[in-house]
This record gives structure tokens, sequence and C-alpha cells, in this order.
């Protein structure tokens, strides 16, 4: 049974709070806020309306990827089968983040519609990040010479694969990567898998135009077909 408030809450909370009830039984529900104060009393608010005599929600702030990946991975976190956009998350972040755990994300509305299948990296079968609209992937020091790249096993046949862009295709290659030199889609490829290998030094990674890490491993970029699901109240 759901837990009655007597403190009055904002309609938006309630509206939040009555679409997620459906999941209240199927595991624990993960309330996204943000660090100011009042992200904080709508998370509070929201988990108090959620809260049953056997499950008690959780709430996840917006560290960056490594720690949230980290903090995910605590048995805590082991049963998230929601997640519940309360305010305080940039609206792309909480989209990635329900996309790199592959579960529902309930959010208001938003003017943009977001894609159902997104880009995902993987070390070995891990999937340890994901974009909305594309990676970039370069070496991190000019030393590092060119990246070992292949796409779909072949080696990608272009002469510099110093700066390399992978976006998902549209139209004929609706559902593919296309890989690209920087914005030089003259040299575009389309394939399934690209497969980058630092060797002996390590890339940076860009995602949707932020950089986001240095990965050191050989690592995959892959579509993930409706990874994202939004849902609004």
């Amino acid at each position: 049974m759901i837990a009655n408030t007597q403190q009055e809450v904002p309609d938006g909370i309630v509206a939040l709070a009555d679409a997620a009830a459906p999941w209240v039984n199927s595991g624990t529900i993960g309330v996204l806020r943000g660090f100011d104060q009042a992200s904080r009393e709508r998370s509070v608010q929201l988990r108090a309306r959620l809260l049953t005599d056997e499950r008690s929600p959780i709430d996840i702030a917006p560290l960056s990827t490594p720690r949230l990946r980290e903090q995910l991975s605590q048995p805590d976190y082991q049963d998230l089968c929601l997640l519940v956009d309360s305010g305080g998350w940039p609206t792309v972040k909480a989209q990635r983040l329900a996309a790199l755990l592959g579960l529902p994300l309930l959010q208001r509305p938003t003017e943009t519609t977001p894609p159902a299948t997104v880009l995902g990296l993987r070390e070995n079968e891990e999937i340890i990040d994901v974009a909305l609209s594309d990676f970039e992937i370069y070496p991190s020091t000019p030393e590092a010479g060119q990246l070992h790249v292949s796409l779909d096993g072949q080696e990608l046949p272009v002469s510099d694969t110093r700066h390399l862009r992978v976006r998902l295709g549209d139209g004929p290659t609706s559902g593919q990567l296309v890989c690209a030199v920087a914005d030089d889609e003259n040299s575009a490829f389309s394939g399934s898998v690209l497969t980058v290998d630092p060797a002996q030094h390590s890339f940076t990674v860009l995602r949707d135009g932020r950089p986001v890490a240095d990965i050191t491993r050989s690592t995959r970029c892959v579509a993930l077909p409706d990874r994202l699901h939004v849902i609004h109240p």
C-alpha cells in the first residue's frame, strides 16, 4: 500500500507519483533530483508518496557517469525498475542515464522528442556510456598518432583516423552507425560495430559534444535499438 502524506505537495509531484504508482510493486523506483534545496524537497515529497510497506524509493543525484556507475552498482540499486525525473537534472542527462541502465524514464514532456535508439560504448559486454546524438573519438595526446579503427571487422578505409565522429544513420542507413572523419561527411561509412583499439595510448571521447572520458582499452561503438523509453505523466 502506498503511504499517505499530510504535507501539501505541488500538482506536478502528485502527477508524477500517480504515474509512477503502477511500478511500486515491480521493484525499486529511483527518483532523480538535483543538489539544490528545492530539488531535494521535491524528491522527499515524491518518495514519500511512493513509499510502501515493502519498498522505499531511492534518490539519485546527477553525478559524473563513472561515479554514477559506481553508485548504481551497489546492492540498494540492483532492483531498479523505473526512473522518475523530479527536476534538477538536465533533461538529456536523465535520458542518457535511463538509456545507460535500460530503464523506463518518467519525465515531464519537453519540446523535443528523445530518440528511442541511442549509441552505446561497450567494453567487453558492458555498456559504459551512451550518447543520444553522437560520439567523437580522438587520441588524448598528439604523440598518440592514428587510432586503430575497424568497422564490422574491416579496417576503416580513410587516411586520417585522428578525429572520428560516429552518429546514427537515417534514411537508407537508419539504425546503423555512420562514421566519418571529423565533420567530413564525404568520408562517411556505415556499419554495425565500430571497434577502436587505443594500442599503447588512450583516446578521448566526446559524448553529445562534451568530453566525458579517456579510454585505454579496446572499445566498441554500437547502436542500441529501442533502448530509451520515456513516458509522461
